[in-house]
C-alpha cells in the first residue's frame, strides 16, 4: 500500500480522546498550543507499513551538535524512535530526529475531509530527566538544497505530545508555524492538503530537556471528519 493512497483504505473508529500535549514547556517556548475537543472518530493509516530503510536522520549535527537519533522496528509491534539529545555542543540548544518523505507523490490531508493526526504509543515508564516531549513535524513545502548541498530552512507545522500517554489526537489547529525552531509570527495559512515530509523530532527546548530518549510508536493515522 502507499502512503498517500489513504483514500482506499476503510476507516477504522475509535472513540478514545487524549490531548494531553505537555503544554507547559511548550507555552515556555512561545508555542501556545489550544486544547480541541475531537468527538468520536474514524482513522486512516499512514503507518503502518513504516518502509524504515526509507527514512533519514536529520539531527543537530548538522549544525556541529552532537546528537543522535535512529529509527529501529525491534519487533512487529510498531518502531522505535530512539538516540540521545545533546545540549553541550550548541550552548543549550540540541535536536534530534527521523524524517520520510513522500517522494512518490505528497500525502493529501485537505480540512474539507481531515480534522488532523492520531500517534499512537506504547506509553514507556518515567526516567527522571529523560526526554519525555516529542514533536511531529509537517511540511507543506517541498525540499530545496543549497548550493554547497544543505538543505535549506522552511517554515514547517510542529505540534507537541509526550510518551506518557497512549494517544494523542492532534489537531489541524494544534499545529504551530515554527522557523528553525522558533515561533512564525504572523503565521501563514496552515494547508494540509499537500504535505511533502513527516518528522519525528526530540528537542531540547531551549535546553528544557536532553540525555536519552525513547519513543516507542505503533501508529500514525490521519483522522477523518464525519459525514453525518
Amino acid at each position: 500500500m502507499r502512503h498517500t493512497s489513504i483514500h482506499n483504505v476503510k476507516p477504522r473508529c475509535s472513540s478514545h480522546v487524549n490531548s494531553d500535549l505537555g503544554l507547559g514547556s511548550d507555552r515556555a517556548r512561545g508555542l501556545d498550543h489550544t486544547q480541541s475537543y475531537i468527538p468520536p472518530m474514524s482513522t486512516v493509516p499512514i503507518f503502518p507499513p513504516w518502509r524504515i530503510s526509507d527514512w533519514e536522520t536529520v539531527d543537530d549535527r548538522i549544525r556541529g551538535g552532537k546528537s543522535i537519533s535512529m529509527l529501529q522496528g525491534r519487533d512487529s509491534d510498531g518502531v522505535w524512535f530512539c538516540g540521545t539529545l545533546d545540549i553541550t555542543a550548541l550552548g543549550g540548544a540540541g535536536f534530534a530526529s527521523q524524517r520520510f518523505r513522500f517522494s512518490d507523490q505528497p500525502l493529501r490531508l485537505p480540512k474539507s475531509e481531515y480534522r488532523g493526526i492520531r500517534v499512537e504509543l506504547s506509553p514507556q515508564p518515567i526516567v527522571l530527566h529523560s526526554p519525555s516531549e516529542f514533536t511531529l513535524v509537517l511540511n507543506t513545502e517541498p525540499i530545496t538544497y543549497r548550493p554547497d548541498g544543505r538543505v535549506e530552512s522552511r517554515v514547517t507545522w510542529e505540534a507537541i505530545f509526550t510518551n506518557l500517554e497512549s494517544s494523542h489526537n492532534l489537531s489541524f489547529d494544534m499545529f504551530r508555524a515554527t522557523y528553525r525552531g522558533r515561533p512564525v509570527d504572523p503565521a501563514p495559512v496552515f494547508d494540509p492538503s499537500i504535505i511533502y515530509d513527516l518528522s519525528l523530532m526530540c528537542r531540547s527546548a531551549f535546553g528544557q530537556q536532553y540525555g536519552p530518549f525513547e519513543l516507542h510508536i505503533l501508529g500514525i493515522e490521519a483522522i477523518t471528519k464525519s459525514k453525518y
